[in-house]
């Protein structure tokens, strides 16, 4: 199932039972547990998906702000006993409008002592308020670690009630991406490239980049062709004209 079509069904539901509890109907056992988590290689728009997500929920009065908050392992986890519970419940609280978004979470399971799991007990804590007490949490990073780091933790796992797949983008996809960031930044690529929907630029994407490159940045990718394609245009453009 395709990744538009398990938003699409995450945001009718959120909706339904928006109107549900609108209409005095009894639906407060599962409501206000959104956390969820989002498995995919980097690149595939899990944060900027992140920051849609947290719009979306506010825009249907599920969150009082529209605040995304983006933190790793060492903002949750200090280097001392006893500090690793005081500093992840300072990041809950700045995030308790809004969204917190963990990247890289499965690496909380990674440490070689247990701050990590003191960070994912407060965490866990934490997930039992409603929006608004404390954050709507997503959980990302690459699908297998993200895997074993659900596994590890059942409790966790137990509080998530929704996992979305961000698969590779396609050379397509690229193409895409490429196109509009190009002209995000006052460029333009040549007409040939664009025609018949960017197949041009599609096939010269798959044929110059390897099937390893494009599965480890995906988008990220977009950044380094323009960044070469940007050096090689600035090494025989005339500074006196430039494109």
């Amino acid at each position: 199932e395709d990744l538009k079509t398990q938003i699409r069904r995450f945001y009718k539901g959120v909706m339904l039972d928006q109107v549900r509890k609108n209409r005095g109907h009894n639906v407060v056992a599962d409501l206000g547990k959104y956390h969820m988590i989002f498995q995919g290689n980097p690149g595939t728009g899990k944060t900027s998906m992140a920051r849609l997500m947290a719009r979306l929920l506010y825009r249907v009065g599920v969150l009082p702000k529209d605040d995304l908050v983006e933190v790793q392992q060492d903002q949750l986890v200090a280097g001392y006993v006893g500090q690793t519970a005081a500093k992840t419940q300072k990041v809950i609280g700045e995030a308790a409008a809004g969204v917190l978004f963990i990247d890289e979470a499965y690496r909380l399971s990674q440490g070689k002592n247990d701050f990590g799991r003191e960070a994912i007990e407060q965490l866990m804590a934490a997930m039992n308020e409603p929006p608004g007490k404390a954050p709507v949490m997503i959980f990302a990073g690459y699908p297998t670690d993200m895997q074993n780091f659900m596994a590890q933790n059942d409790g966790l796992y137990r509080r998530v009630p929704y996992s979305f797949d961000f698969p590779n983008y396609t050379c397509a996809e690229i193409a895409e991406i490429l196109d509009l960031m190009v002209v995000q930044k006052g460029f333009a690529l040549e007409r040939k490239l664009l025609a018949n929907g960017r197949q041009r630029l599609a096939r010269t994407i798959e044929t110059e980049t390897s099937p390893q490159m494009r599965a480890m940045m995906n988008g990220g990718l977009c950044e380094r062709i323009f960044a070469f394609a940007k050096q090689s245009l600035d090494a025989r453009d005339d500074p006196e004209h430039p494109s």
